[in-house]
This record gives C-alpha cells, sequence and structure tokens, in this order.
C-alpha cells in the first residue's frame, strides 16, 4: 500500500515537471514568434497611431520631407555597411541568373501586374488611385536583407540573391519611375507621366539617386575602408550586422507613420472604400505572389539555362519580393504627399504582410518537420 502511494506521488510530480516543461516551451515558441513577427505587429500600431494623431498630421514636423528624406538615406547607407563586397565579387560570373532575376522584376512583374489589374479596373473593381497603388508594388525591386535571409534558410545562392538584390535596388531608380510612367490605366489621371515632363522627370532621378544609390555606394565605400582594420572586421562589424536590419525597419516605421499621419490629416480615410479596398488587396495579392513564385520558379527550371536547386531557389525569392524602403521615397517623388498617399501606399502594406507572413509559416512548418525527422531517426 505504501509502494503504491509513492508510486503515485513520483506520477504525480513528473506530470507537474512536465506540465512546467511544455509551459516553458511555449514561452520559448512565443520568443521567437515575436522575432519573426514584430515588424508586421509594430506596422499595425504605426498605422493605429497615424489614425489617431492625425490632428496632427499637418504639423510642419511630420510634413516636412527632409526628415522623410533622411530616414531613407540612413536605411540604403545602414544597407551598404553590412553587405560584403567579396561575395558580389564572386557572384558576378552568373550572369545568367543575374539577367533571368532582373528579367523578372523589371518587366515580367510588372507586365503580370498590369494584365490583371487592368482587368479589376475595368470591372470597376478597384478605383485608378488604387490600380495606380498596385502598379508600384509590380514595378519595385527586391529587398536587400529579407530575400538573402530567405534563401539562406531555404539553402539557395545567397551571393548570388545579395548581388540581384543590389543590381536591382540600383536600377529602380531609373527603370521604376520610367515603367509607372508607361504602365498607366488612363489618361486622365491626375498623375501625370513623369516623360511628359522633363524638369520633372530630372527632379524625380536626382532625388532617387541622392535618396537610394548614393548612399548604398557611401555605406559599401566606408565598409570596404573600416574592413581593413582587423577589430572593425573580427569585432564590430558582426556586431553590427545583427542590429542593422531591426535598425532598417525602425527606421522605415517611422517613415510609414510620417505618411499616413500626414495623408490621415487630409481626410483620406474613407472607412467604407478604405475596408472594401483592404479586402480587395487580401484576396487578390496571394494570388500575385503565388504568380510571381510559380512563373519564377518553372521558368528558372529550363534545362538549357543549366541553373543549380540553389540558383532557382535565390531567383524565386529575389523575383517575388518587394522592397517597402523603395515604395516610400518612389511614391512621395512621383505622386508627393494628398489625400490619395495612404492608398497607393496601402497595396505594399498588404503585400509585406501577406509574404512575411506566408514564410513565417513555411519557414516554421519546414524546421518542425526536420525536427521530428531527425527524432525519429535518432
Amino acid at each position: 500500500m505504501e509502494s503504491i502511494q509513492v508510486w503515485s506521488r513520483i506520477k504525480e510530480t513528473s506530470s507537474r515537471m512536465q506540465e512546467t516543461l511544455n509551459i516553458w516551451k511555449l514561452k520559448i515558441n512565443f520568443k521567437s514568434i515575436f522575432k519573426q513577427t514584430w515588424y508586421i505587429i509594430g506596422l499595425s500600431f504605426v498605422i493605429i497611431f497615424a489614425y489617431l494623431l492625425r490632428p496632427y498630421g499637418n504639423d510642419k514636423v511630420i510634413e516636412n520631407s527632409t526628415l522623410s528624406e533622411s530616414l531613407v538615406i540612413l536605411i540604403f547607407f545602414n544597407n551598404g555597411l553590412i553587405l560584403s563586397i567579396h561575395e558580389l565579387g564572386n557572384s558576378i560570373r552568373n550572369w545568367r541568373m543575374i539577367l533571368l532575376s532582373q528579367l523578372f522584376i523589371f518587366i515580367i512583374t510588372p507586365v503580370l501586374m498590369y494584365s490583371l489589374v487592368w482587368m479589376l479596373v475595368l470591372s470597376n473593381t478597384i478605383t485608378t488611385v488604387l490600380a495606380t497603388g498596385l502598379m508600384v508594388v509590380g514595378c519595385l525591386p527586391t529587398t536587400i536583407s529579407t530575400c538573402v535571409v530567405y534563401t539562406d534558410m531555404a539553402k539557395g545562392n545567397t551571393a548570388g540573391a545579395l548581388l540581384n538584390a543590389c543590381v536591382s535596388n540600383s536600377l529602380c531608380v531609373v527603370v521604376s519611375p520610367f515603367l509607372l510612367s508607361i504602365l498607366k490605366f488612363s489618361t486622365k489621371t491626375k498623375y501625370p507621366s513623369i516623360l511628359e515632363d522633363i524638369n520633372q522627370a530630372k527632379n524625380v532621378f536626382f532625388n532617387l539617386l541622392v535618396s537610394i544609390l548614393i548612399p548604398l555606394i557611401a555605406g559599401l565605400i566606408v565598409r570596404f575602408i573600416l574592413s581593413r582594420f582587423a577589430s572593425f572586421r573580427n569585432v564590430w562589424l558582426e556586431k553590427y550586422k545583427k542590429i542593422a536590419t531591426p535598425l532598417s525597419s525602425i527606421f522605415m516605421l517611422i517613415n510609414i507613420f510620417l505618411v499616413f499621419c500626414s495623408t490621415f490629416a487630409k481626410n483620406s480615410a474613407r472607412d467604407a472604400s478604405g475596408l472594401r479596398d483592404f479586402f480587395v488587396l487580401l484576396c487578390f495579392l496571394p494570388l500575385m505572389h503565388a504568380v510571381y513564385i510559380l512563373t519564377s520558379f518553372f521558368v528558372s527550371g529550363i534545362k538549357k539555362l543549366g541553373f543549380s536547386h540553389a540558383d532557382r531557389v535565390a531567383v524565386v525569392f529575389v523575383s517575388s519580393q518587394k522592397a517597402i524602403s523603395i515604395a516610400i521615397p518612389l511614391i512621395t517623388r512621383i505622386y508627393g504627399y494628398d489625400k490619395d498617399s495612404a492608398t497607393i501606399v496601402l497595396p505594399i502594406l498588404v503585400y509585406l504582410f501577406i509574404f512575411i507572413s506566408f514564410y513565417f509559416i513555411f519557414f516554421t512548418l519546414t524546421v518542425g518537420l526536420e525536427m521530428n525527422a531527425k527524432k525519429q531517426n535518432f
């Protein structure tokens, strides 16, 4: 009888320990989930705060374009600091992958987006203003940091992804405004083509050059000079890499706050139409994202191109992601701050939410399956 009581106590103690262990694991999972999704959470709070603080949207500090430009310059200077010149040099030989990736980013993707958005405009599903925002998404280059991280997680060609990201971010200064000038939905749009006004075109190109390309090159030069010192290369650079991406994300959140707060102040927040636009985007953009992924995957699989599996993974991630850090300066330079700015920015925010959520779920499930397989083999 006594032995039975001892055994029951042991079982009870064991079950309590198991419950404590499960709770501890749950906390760890929540922590890892927050690390992956903090940007989306922050984005939601930023838009809510921008709406709540809309009475201050006309304030000179919020409407000051110099502050917005400074944040963009800091983002791309920061990106230049963490880029590896050695990796870029090694991957430049794979010219087929570079050519195909840029072809997807600046020709195939914009044409696919234009074709599908045109049908939505003809059916009166969306307005020409929202269609303009969707075309901005279609004409954007890929991200520099995120596409490299996801390519690495999927065991792809990270050096190739990094080089293509840098090339597309450099070309977008000229190519993206040019594409947005050609792929319009109405000749009566209040946003005229920059090709119709040479002075405006020069102004747009110069502003994008100063905001994006020059800071990126400056960051690369500073990194190259400082990398001559062993202490910087071995200690400081490794520490800085860990905070570089979150730092750029914080700068981007501040910039998004400035845009939305200013546009909400101009009474652009029309609840009924805004909610309808959001649901249309929530249905349309996942479809568009899937089309990008499948098209790039099957085209890169053509045998004559001679791509390895790692190259194909890089092409898929480079072709399907869009840089919000480029979107904000591009929209403000071409379309300015007006009552429809929030509507034009909305598609890229929804697209960002979709692809971060999709890849987070995908990689979480993949890692979980791999860990289960290892446990079974063990």
